[in-house]
Parts: C-alpha cells; sequence; structure tokens
C-alpha cells in the first residue's frame, strides 16, 4: 500500500510541466523504477540490522504495489481527470494509508512475534537434576527443530502474537506444559509432589533468562532468551 502511494507520488513530481503521452510514459517508467529501486534498497539494508531480514517476497510486493499504483493514476489520467481531483484521490489514498498504519501499529505488541518475524530462543530441560533429550522437530511456525532451540515464524494469526506460547511448542512436539506439571514426548509426566529420586517431593520451575514464569503454558518468549524447564526437587533452589 506504501508503495502504491510512493510511485503515483514520484510520477506526479517527474511528469509536471510536461505534456503528452509518451512523455507521460516517460515519467511513469522512471517512477516505476525510481520506486523499485528504493524497494531493493530498504530490504537490502534490513540484512544489517538486528532481528531483521532481507526477503525476496517483500521486494516483489513493493514492485506490484508501484505498479498497481501507477496503473491507476495513467488510467485516471486516460478518463480525463483534472489535476486537482488526481492530488485529492492521491492525497486521500496516502491518508488511508497512515491511517491503517497508525491503526495497526497501536495493536501491534513489539513483545510478541508476528508473521513475518523469525525469533529464537535457547532452552533445556531437566528432571531432577538430569537433562532430558530436546524437543523433536515438529511441524508449524512455532516449534523445535530437534535442537536445544525454539523458532517463533508464525506462518498464521493463530500462531502470531500471543499465541506463540511455550504450551503451543510443546503441543507441536508431542508434549505438555502447565503451571504445575511437564508431560514430554515420550509420555513420561512429572507433576508438583511426584517424588525425585532422592525422596524429596519434586515441583516445576521454569525460568526465563533467570526470571521465574508463572504461567508458562501462556508465556511467549523474547527473542534470544534462554529457557529452563526443571522438575527439581522443593528448596534445591536450582536455576540451571
Amino acid at each position: 500500500m506504501a508503495y502504491a502511494v510512493l510511485a503515483p507520488l514520484i510520477y506526479m513530481a517527474l511528469a509536471q510541466g510536461r505534456r503528452g503521452l509518451s512523455a507521460g510514459l516517460r515519467s511513469a517508467a522512471a517512477a516505476m523504477m525510481i520506486a523499485t529501486t528504493i524497494g531493493f534498497m530498504v530490504e537490502g539494508l534490513q540484512d544489517f540490522l538486528p532481528d531483521r531480514s532481507a526477503e525476496l517476497l517483500d521486494v516483489l510486493f513493493n514492485v506490484l504495489g508501484a505498479l498497481v499504483g501507477l496503473v491507476a493514476v495513467l488510467a485516471l489520467h486516460a478518463v480525463g481527470l483534472s489535476k486537482r481531483l488526481l492530488y485529492v484521490c492521491v492525497g486521500s489514498v496516502m491518508l488511508l494509508v497512515i491511517a491503517g498504519v497508525s491503526a495497526s501499529t497501536a495493536i501491534w505488541n513489539p513483545a510478541y512475534p508476528y508473521v513475518g518475524d523469525h525469533w529464537h530462543s535457547a532452552y533445556v530441560i531437566s528432571v531432577c537434576g538430569v537433562r532430558q533429550p530436546d524437543l523433536p522437530g515438529a511441524p508449524g511456525g512455532v516449534h523445535s527443530h530437534g535442537t536445544d532451540i525454539m523458532h517463533f515464524h508464525p506462518n498464521s494469526p493463530s500462531e502470531a502474537g500471543k499465541n506463540a506460547t511455550l504450551g503451543l511448542v510443546f503441543r507441536n512436539s508431542g508434549a505438555e506444559i502447565t503451571r504445575t506439571s511437564i508431560t514430554l514426548p515420550g509420555g513420561a509426566s512429572y507433576r508438583n509432589g511426584d517424588l525425585c529420586p532422592d525422596g524429596r517431593a519434586g515441583e516445576l520451575a521454569v525460568f526465563a533468562n533467570r526470571v521465574r514464569v508463572k504461567d508458562p503454558a501462556n508465556y511467549v518468549p523474547g527473542n534470544v532468551e534462554l529457557i529452563v524447564f526443571m522438575f527439581r526437587a522443593v528448596g534445591s533452589g536450582d536455576q540451571v
């Protein structure tokens, strides 16, 4: 949407004072080239920014938006719309884009991953002092690849935002996590009060960057966190 406004604005600036079909087409071609170049540069710049990456699909969307905007403006020119009304139309669309971006920003929370993000968090699971195998690889956009890294790259709104929880990672891996219990993919389950081999009652404790997580099933990790899942003897105080 932004490029559908940007390209017509560039076109109108270049076409100012020019007359004739050939001059208009040259201005449109130049506007398309400039908008496309900006799209490539902006996307390429993201490769140098933390937590961002360049995506060819985004460039294609930018180019498509610019093309749609230019075709719309040329069509309005072709039907004889005056420059004044053309400016009003483009300005109105620009205001709608600004309003839409403002509304989406108001509801967007940077603490959560959304479709298009790709976050990672390291994790470890231990039971009574014994480290457990990593969660197996699983489909979906919120999962493990069978390593000690969790991946959060939501593919749909059902996996994004507040839905990108540890509980979802566990469910996708055939496991389960609650406030008081942990069930591993193999079916072994440990609940508060179960005994460790030393005879002491155990409890589930989950830490994110050494901070205790009260409700791990609904916890959404930030990017680059260390999550520790421990079923430990009550009062042991271990955090790693």
